[in-house]
This record gives structure tokens, C-alpha cells and sequence, in this order.
């Protein structure tokens, strides 16, 4: 397979850019292609900056579960780099060039800090949507951490730290799929556009309020042409 540039031999399919809540333990596993008995390694950077090493080591049908558990005792991004090694051949998860994705971890009962006005749904046709996404005035020093991921791979990732309070991410589904063509958004048997896959939309937000840290999170969800914000569709649900 050939990711962002550079063949893949062997690669590490997993779920990547999750949030859990400080208290939690965080785990590791996904799923080696081809289906062969390797050694899997995580690096894990926590927001401290210590680094935490888990190991594995895939089944003959490419299974792999990490031999450790991580207790998340701080809130904020954990940088994680994961590999995979068989023989003289290696790889890492699809989408970038090393391998290195992220998980964040917040406090239990945080202030919600990250907000969009995109309705509960929201139909995205073939020009794509830029998010929109805000957060209290009173915040300073605010970075935005986003990642996009479809099943077992990575589509993109970053970070911005905008000025004021509020920034866009743009979403561009057929920019997406040049680089991913995996990435459905064509129908095959009519030739027209049409998303069909499942794609996460993770945003982290890590800023300063006086001289607290302060973290937040939001998660959007797209299937097929239809994108979900589970915050307001909570909400709502609540207020019936």
C-alpha cells in the first residue's frame, strides 16, 4: 500500500484521536495488515512530557493488544507514535509519514469550553463545509488540536493557535480523497458524487484562563452525506 507518498509493507490499522477522561486508563490493539505475527510498539509522550513505552505483539490473523495499560492522571495531549516491525520490514498507521497520532484526556466534570453553531445534522454536498468553531473570549494562549480519521486510517491532522475566539476547519471531501482515494465520494455505478464512509472529526482545545490550564473537547461524526453533532442532538433530547 502506498500512504502519503511511501509504501507500506506492513501497516497498523487502529482507532486514533479519541478522548477519554482523566481517572481512565488508556489501552492499545488494532489490527496488522497483512494478517502476520509482528512486534508492535507505542510511544506514548504524556502532556508532562514523560514517555511510556507499550508493547505487542500481533496473532497469526494480525490481532495486537498492548501488554500495558496507561493511567491517565493529568488532562491534555498525549502524543502517541505507533510501529510495527517484521523482519526487515516496517510500518506505521496510514495517513502520515511516522506513524504519530494523538488521544487527549479531560477532567471528568469540565467547564464545556468548545462549541460550533452547525445544527444537531447537517447535509454536506460536493463542495464541502468549513466547521465552525468557538470557544469563551476570556481564554488565552488557546491552541486547536484536529483530527480526521476514517476506519484505520488517518486523513488529517494538525494544530492552529488562532487569534480570538473562533476558527474554521475546511472540510473538503474531494481534496480529501486526492490524497486518500480509499476515500469514497464518487458512486461507481453512476459516476456521480456521493459520500459513503464514516469519518470522525476530533477537536482539542488546550488554552489558559488567569493561571489555570484549561481543556475541552468536541467530536462530529460523518456518515455518508450527513454530519452529526451529538452535543446539540444530546441537548435536544434532554430538553423533550
Amino acid at each position: 500500500m502506498t500512504s502519503v507518498g511511501r509504501p507500506f509493507y506492513v501497516y497498523l490499522a487502529q482507532d486514533t484521536h479519541d478522548t477519554l477522561e482523566v481517572g481512565e486508563k488508556m489501552g492499545f490493539g488494532g489490527m496488522v495488515f497483512p494478517n502476520i505475527e509482528a512486534d508492535v510498539t507505542w510511544e506514548v509522550t504524556k502532556p508532562s512530557g514523560d514517555l511510556v513505552v507499550v508493547n505487542g505483539r500481533s496473532s497469526r490473523l494480525g490481532i495486537v493488544r498492548g501488554q500495558r495499560l496507561i493511567p491517565l492522571d493529568e488532562p491534555g495531549l498525549y502524543r502517541i507514535r505507533g510501529t510495527v516491525h517484521y523482519g526487515e520490514y516496517h510500518g506505521s498507521v496510514p495517513g502520515n509519514y511516522d506513524g504519530t497520532f494523538w488521544h487527549c484526556a479531560v477532567e471528568p466534570n469540565r467547564e464545556i469550553l468548545i462549541d460550533t453553531d452547525l445544527a444537531a445534522t447537517q447535509t454536506i454536498d460536493e463542495n464541502g463545509l468549513r466547521i465552525p468553531i468557538s470557544w469563551p473570549d476570556d481564554l488565552n494562549d488557546v491552541r486547536v488540536h484536529y483530527g480526521v480519521i476514517m476506519p484505520g486510517r488517518i486523513l488529517d491532522q494538525g494544530d492552529v493557535a488562532p487569534r480570538g475566539g473562533s476558527w474554521e476547519y475546511p472540510f473538503y471531501p474531494k481534496n480529501l480523497a486526492a490524497q486518500h482515494p480509499n476515500l469514497d465520494v464518487r458512486n461507481f455505478a453512476t459516476g456521480e458524487w456521493e459520500l459513503a464512509d464514516t469519518l470522525i472529526f476530533q477537536f482539542f482545545l488546550e488554552g489558559t484562563r488567569g493561571d489555570q490550564k484549561m481543556y475541552d473537547s468536541l467530536r462530529l461524526v460523518l456518515r455518508d452525506n450527513r454530519l452529526y453533532n451529538f452535543e446539540k442532538l444530546l441537548a435536544h433530547r434532554g430538553s423533550e
